[in-house]
C-alpha cells in the first residue's frame, strides 16, 4: 500500500478475503510495527487470528482471539465484539507469571472486579482500575501464599498456580486457522464436487498436474522434487510412500498448505507466545493440524484408512530402512519416515503400520519444531535446570569412576577399550571412551523431529550396548535390567543432552497410542527413569 503497509494473502473482487497476513508500521522499528495473521471478510478481520502491537492492542470483529504484545510482555485472550474491545472479562499473563483475571476497560487497563495473582502466589481479590505499566489502584484484601520460601515458590508458579479461566476464552484447536485448510480443499477442487468420492479424487489429480506443471515450468524446478503426477490412485497401497514428496513441492496444494501452518504455528507461539502456559494450547493445535492434514491428504489417496489407522501396509518394492547412527541431522523422507515404523512384531521387516501421525508428523513437525520445542525447554526449564547441573557434576569423572558411582557390573566396564589408550595412562584417568558408539547415538535424540524417530534412537541407543558387549564378552547377552540399567545411565549421563526432560514430555505428548505398550514404551520409560534418578540420587563428593 501507499503507506508502506504490507499484505499477503488471499482476495475476492479486490478485497481482502480469507487467511492473509497484514503488516503495518515502520518495519524497520520494531516499535512502530503491528502485524496481523489470521482471517478476513471483505477487508475486515472476521475470525480467528493472531496480532502482534508492540505500541497498544487494537481490537477487531466478533469471535477473534487476539494475541498482544506490548511493551511488558502480555499475553491476553479476549473475545471481540463491535470491532473494538470496549469492556468485558478478560485474562491475562504476563512474561513473569503474574496473572489478572477479570474485567477490562480497553485493551490493558483493568477497571473493575478481578484477582491480581503475583509470580511468588499471593492474591489480591476487589476492584482494580489502571494498568501494570502506568499504576493500578486496588480496594480489596491481600492472600498470602502458603508455600514453600520464596525462590521455590517463583521457579515453580507456571506449573502450580492455575485459572480456572485458562482455555475456557480460546478458540479450540479444531476452529483456528480453518481458512487455510479450506483453502487447501478448494485449491484441491472440493468444493466443485459433492463428497470425497471417485470424482473428487480424480478432479484433485487434475489440477495437481496442471498446477505442478505449471510450477515446474515458472520455476524450472528439479521434477524429482514435484510429486508425480501420473500416480494411479486406483492402487493406493503403492503410493502412500510418494506423499512427502507433495509437501516438499511449493508448487503443490500440499506443499502450500504446510508453508502456511508452519507460518501461523510461528506467529503464535515465538516471541511473546513463547509462554510456558501455551504448551497444552499449542500440543493441541499439532494435533488438531494432524487431524486436518490428513483429511485433505485422503481427497488424493481416499484408501488411506478413515479413522487415520493403524494399517498394515507393504511397499510395492522392498525397501532398506536406515539406522538411527545413519541419519542425518534433517528429517529423512522415504519410506521409514512416511509409515513411521516397522511391524512391532519383527516378523517381516518389508511390513509397514500406517497411521495418520505417523504420516502427518515427520512433515509437520520440522516445520513448526522450534517454536514448540521451545515451549517443552521452558515448561520443563526448572527439573531440566537440576538434571543438567548434576549431568555436568557426573561427567568431569573418570569412565570407571562413574561406572562404578552407578552400580554398572565390573564385567561390563570394557577393560580392553580402556587398555588401548595406551600404557602409560592409568585406567582411573581414561574418560570418554567406553560405551562410546551409544553415547554418539543417544545424542542423535536432540537433531530428530518427530516421536518415532526419537524412539527410533532411543531403541538404537540399546542396540549400541547390545552390541558393544557382545563383542567384549565375545558372545550373545541376554539382558536384566539390573545389569541393563545402570549401563544405560552411564550413556544417558555421558550423552550430555540439555533439555533430556523437554525431549521426554515432547515424546510423551505426541507418541501414538499404539506404541506406548510395546517395546517402544519400554526403552522410553526407562530413559525417563534415568532422567529421574540424575535429579534425586545422592551425589558423590
Amino acid at each position: 500500500y501507499s503507506n508502506g503497509d504490507l499484505y499477503e494473502g488471499f482476495f475476492q473482487d479486490g478485497q481482502r478475503f480469507g487467511h492473509g497476513c497484514y503488516q503495518s508500521g515502520r518495519h524497520n522499528r520494531a516499535s512502530c510495527t503491528s502485524i496481523y495473521v489470521g482471517e478476513w471478510n471483505f477487508n475486515v478481520r472476521d475470525g480467528y487470528g493472531v496480532q502482534d502491537d508492540t505500541l497498544k492492542g487494537e481490537g477487531s470483529t466478533l469471535c477473534l482471539s487476539v494475541k498482544f504484545c506490548l511493551e511488558d510482555f502480555v499475553t491476553i485472550v479476549f473475545l471481540f465484539v463491535f470491532f473494538l474491545l470496549t469492556q468485558g472479562f478478560g485474562l491475562m499473563i504476563s512474561d513473569d507469571n503474574t496473572m489478572y483475571e477479570g474485567d477490562f476497560m480497553g485493551t490493558t487497563h483493568l477497571s473493575g472486579k478481578g484477582t491480581l495473582t503475583l509470580p511468588t502466589g499471593d492474591k489480591m481479590e476487589g476492584a482494580f482500575n489502571g494498568s501494570l505499566n502506568t499504576g493500578l489502584k486496588i480496594n480489596g484484601t491481600f492472600h498470602k501464599s502458603v508455600t514453600s520460601p520464596d525462590s521455590d515458590r517463583r521457579q515453580s508458579q507456571h506449573s502450580s498456580t492455575k485459572s480456572k479461566y485458562f482455555g475456557r476464552l480460546c478458540v479450540s484447536a479444531d476452529n483456528k486457522w480453518a481458512d487455510i485448510f479450506s483453502h487447501a480443499s478448494a485449491a484441491l477442487g472440493l468444493n466443485q464436487t459433492k463428497g470425497q468420492s471417485g470424482n473428487a479424487t480424480e478432479k484433485a489429480w487434475e489440477i495437481v498436474a496442471i498446477t505442478v506443471s505449471a510450477g515446474r515450468k515458472a520455476l524450472k524446478a528439479d521434477p524429482t522434487l514435484i510429486l508425480s503426477c501420473n500416480t494411479k490412485h486406483s492402487e493406493p497401497e503403492s503410493d502412500f510412500f510418494s506423499v512427502p514428496q507433495a509437501f516438499d513441492a511449493v508448487q503443490h496444494p500440499l506443499g502450500q498448505l504446510m508453508e502456511f501452518v508452519g507460518e501461523v504455528f510461528r506467529a503464535s507461539y515465538v516471541g511473546v507466545g513463547a509462554h510456558p502456559r501455551l504448551l497444552p494450547h499449542a500440543v493441541m493445535e499439532a494435533r488438531s493440524y494432524v487431524k486436518r492434514i490428513y483429511t485433505i491428504v485422503r481427497i488424493l489417496f481416499p484408501a488411506l484408512p478413515a479413522d487415520g489407522g493403524p494399517k498394515y501396509v507393504y511397499p510395492a518394492e522392498p525397501v532398506v530402512v536406515k539406522e538411527a547412527s545413519e541419519k542425518s541431522s534433517g528429517p529423512q523422507h522415504g519410506v521409514s519416515v512416511v509409515t513411521g515404523h516397522h511391524d512391532l512384531d519383527g516378523d517381516d521387516p518389508n511390513m509397514f503400520v500406517l497411521t495418520a501421525a505417523g504420516l502427518i508428523y515427520p512433515i509437520l513437525l520440522p516445520k513448526i519444531y522450534p517454536p514448540l520445542f521451545d515451549l517443552y525447554a521452558l515448561y520443563n526449564e526448572r527439573s531440566d535446570d537440576r538434571y543438567w547441573e548434576r549431568v555436568t557434576k557426573l561427567n568431569r569423572q573418570s569412565d570407571m569412576g562413574l561406572m562404578a558411582y552407578l552400580g554398572v557390573e565390573q564385567r561390563f566396564w570394557l577393560m580392553d577399550d580402556m587398555l588401548k589408550q595406551g600404557p602409560s595412562l592409568k585406567l582411573s584417568t581414561v574418560k570418554d571412551v567406553c560405551y562410546a558408539e551409544a553415547v554418539d547415538t543417544l545424542q542423535q535424540l536432540s537433531t530428530a523431529f518427530s516421536p518415532i524417530e526419537k524412539l527410533k534412537v532411543i531403541e538404537q541407543t540399546f542396540n549400541e550396548i547390545t552390541k558393544i558387549v557382545s563383542e567384549s564378552l565375545a558372545g550373545d547377552v541376554m539382558w536384566c535390567m539390573d545389569d541393563l540399567f545402570p549401563i544405560f545411565q552411564f550413556v544417558v549421563v555421558r550423552a550430555k543432552l540439555q533439555h533430556l526432560g523437554a525431549e521426554i514430555h515432547l515424546v510423551e505428548d505426541l507418541m501414538e497410542a499404539h506404541l506406548e505398550h510395546g517395546e517402544f514404551g519400554i526403552m522410553l520409560t526407562t530413559l525417563k527413569a534415568c532422567y529421574f534418578q540424575i535429579q534425586n540420587e545422592k551425589m558423590p563428593h
